[in-house]
């Protein structure tokens, strides 16, 4: 939605924030969101609010749980933000990097007035419950060269839950794990259209809570023979259906 989409909203004093919608998986840029600054906005309980400022002043980019934002160098949001304000039932963990390098930290509910104190520029963030442990984003790419939605994982795990991933998503699933155990044994499954499994294994995450970092294991003998995968950032895995047997 651009503004040129907005006329009959021109007359009236509104800034335009970013946010992200709980439907949407997640993606690397928000969706605008008009905010009416005559009359404000609270911070919802599930939000957090990023300035471009320390001290928290300026307008906010609002985002909410369930978001998981890596931003690109160059663009104009890579190490833009200064401070933060964190509703009371979320938490967000930040990353200077999206390497697996530099700095992280997590802030929970509050106002944090400098968080170039403790990550030096903001490339990465995840916005999180309060009780939950970790979240991996995971998306589906089909090199078989079907449509789009032709296949569905669904990726199973006790510890964590379950979640249904089409093939062909541009944008990544959010799947939230209240436990954080040494090893959690994921089930992973791959089905047609017409509900007939093409692979079906197991992988193995374990989540680091010092670099809030997710770790993957596969043993050939567990994982699927057709299919592979690659960890793209530190919470973010793309997995491949390379082919149907």
């Amino acid at each position: 939605m651009g503004f040129s989409s907005l006329p009959a909203l021109t007359n009236r004093p509104v800034a335009v924030l970013m946010a992200w919608r709980q439907a949407a998986p997640c993606s690397r840029h928000p969706i605008p969101v008009l905010i009416d600054k005559e009359h404000g906005m609270a911070l919802l309980p599930d939000q957090i609010a990023f300035f471009r400022t320390k001290d928290l002043q300026g307008e906010p980019d609002f985002y909410k749980v369930g978001d998981d934002i890596t931003f690109q160098f160059g663009d104009n949001f890579n190490d833009k933000y200064k401070s933060v304000e964190v509703g009371e039932t979320a938490k967000v963990r930040c990353y200077q990097h999206t390497n697996a390098s530099g700095l992280t930290h997590e802030y929970l509910p509050g106002r944090h007035q400098n968080i170039d104190a403790q990550i030096s520029g903001l490339s990465k963030f995840q916005v999180l419950a309060l009780d939950t442990a970790f979240a991996v984003g995971l998306r589906l790419h089909d090199k078989t060269g079907s449509a789009p939605g032709e296949y569905t994982m669904v990726f199973e795990a006790a510890e964590i839950g379950r979640v249904e991933v089409p093939s062909g998503l541009g944008n990544y699933v959010f799947l939230p794990a209240s436990s954080s155990s040494n090893e959690t044994t994921c089930a992973i499954f791959v089905f047609n259209r017409d509900g007939i499994s093409v692979a079906s294994g197991a992988v193995y995450f374990r989540w680091d809570p010092h670099t809030l970092e997710i770790h993957i294991t596969e043993y050939e003998e567990t994982f699927p023979a057709n299919m592979s995968y690659h960890k793209d950032d530190q919470t973010r895995i793309t997995f491949y259906l390379d082919a149907v047997k």
